[in-house]
C-alpha cells in the first residue's frame, strides 16, 4: 500500500511540475513592455494627436481615431442590418447581396481608425491603420424545421474575414514597436515583447493572443481552428495587413434566433435575428456585447 501511494505520489508531483513548466512558458510567451508615460507623451506631441492610447485620456473617456471621447459617447455594441429596409435576402441567397465591406463609416465605434507613432532608425514613423470587415459568401437555407445561414455551401469560404490595413509596412520585431497600443474591434491591445515578423502577440487586460502563420491562431492557450492568420507583406518583408478568416466548422450552421460571436477577439457578432412576414431574413453585423 504505501508503495503505490508513493508511486501515486511522485506522478502527481511529476504532472505538476510540468504544469508549472508549462504555465511559466505560457507566461514568458505574453510578457510586454510598456512604453513609459514620458516616452508615449513625447511621441503624442511629436505626431500632433491628442492621444495614442486610453492611459492619455481621463478615467472617463477613452483615445478613439486619436481623440479622447467621452466613454457615454460610445456604443461598441452598435450593429447594422445586412439588408436595405427596401430589400430582402430570402431563400438560397448569400448573406453579403447587398453588404460585404463594413469600415468605420458603418461601425465608427467597433472599426474605428487609429495610429502608432514610433522612432524608427531615429526619426519619427508614425503607422496610421484601418480596421475592415468582409462578409463572405454563405448562403441562406430555409428548411421547413428552422432557416440557418449554411456552413456547408462553399466550405473554404469564410463567414467573415477581418483585416488590419497599415499605411506603412510595420516590423513588428523591433523593439519601438513592441509595447505600442492597437486599438482592435473596440478593446486596446499591446503588442507583446515576443513578437517578429511572423508570430504577432496581442495582449490586452482580459485576453492574450498569438498570431502564428506557422502554428495557427491563439486564444488564452486555446488553440482556434476555425480562424485562419495571414500576413501580408510589402517589398521590404514588414507586414502591411494582418488578415484573420473565420471559418465555420462543418454542420456549424447558424439558425434563426442565433448568433456567431468571433472566437478571436471575443467582439464581433452576426446574428440571425428572424424571419419577417414577408419571408425575408433579419441579419445584423455588429459589436457583441455580452
Amino acid at each position: 500500500m504505501r508503495r503505490v501511494i508513493g508511486l501515486f505520489s511522485l506522478t502527481v508531483i511529476l504532472f505538476l511540475g510540468v504544469s508549472f513548466v508549462l504555465s511559466e512558458k505560457t507566461l514568458q510567451e505574453y510578457t510586454i513592455t510598456r512604453i513609459s508615460e514620458s516616452s508615449l507623451e513625447d511621441l503624442r506631441s511629436k505626431a500632433y494627436v491628442e492621444c495614442l492610447s486610453n492611459s492619455q485620456c481621463s478615467e472617463n473617456s477613452e483615445c478613439l481615431e486619436n481623440k479622447c471621447v467621452d466613454k457615454n459617447k460610445i456604443h461598441f455594441c452598435q450593429n447594422i442590418k445586412l439588408a436595405p429596409m427596401s430589400q430582402h435576402i430570402g431563400n438560397n441567397d448569400p448573406i453579403n447581396k447587398f453588404r460585404e465591406i463594413f469600415t468605420d463609416g458603418t461601425l465608427p465605434y467597433l472599426l474605428t481608425d487609429g495610429s502608432i507613432a514610433a522612432v524608427i532608425d531615429g526619426n519619427l514613423t508614425v503607422y496610421e491603420y484601418v480596421q475592415v470587415v468582409k462578409l463572405g459568401k454563405k448562403k441562406l437555407v430555409f428548411s421547413q424545421e428552422r432557416p440557418f445561414v449554411s456552413s456547408n455551401d462553399n466550405k473554404n469560404e469564410p463567414l467573415y474575414t477581418f483585416r488590419i490595413y497599415f499605411s506603412n509596412g510595420i516590423d513588428f520585431s523591433n523593439d519601438n514597436i513592441k509595447g505600442q497600443t492597437l486599438r482592435i474591434l473596440g478593446k486596446e491591445y499591446t503588442v507583446g515583447d515576443k513578437s517578429t515578423n511572423s508570430i504577432v502577440y496581442l495582449i490586452s487586460n482580459d485576453r492574450k493572443i498569438k498570431l502564428d502563420e506557422k502554428s495557427g491562431v491563439v486564444a488564452d492557450s486555446n488553440l482556434l481552428d476555425n480562424a485562419k492568420i495571414r500576413f501580408i507583406r510589402d517589398d521590404k518583408s514588414l507586414i502591411i495587413i494582418i488578415e484573420i478568416q473565420y471559418l465555420q466548422q462543418s454542420n456549424e450552421n447558424i439558425p434563426v434566433g442565433e448568433r456567431y460571436v468571433d472566437t478571436l477577439f471575443n467582439s464581433i457578432e452576426l446574428s440571425f435575428e428572424s424571419i419577417s412576414d414577408k419571408n425575408a431574413a433579419i441579419l445584423h453585423l455588429g459589436g457583441y456585447c455580452p
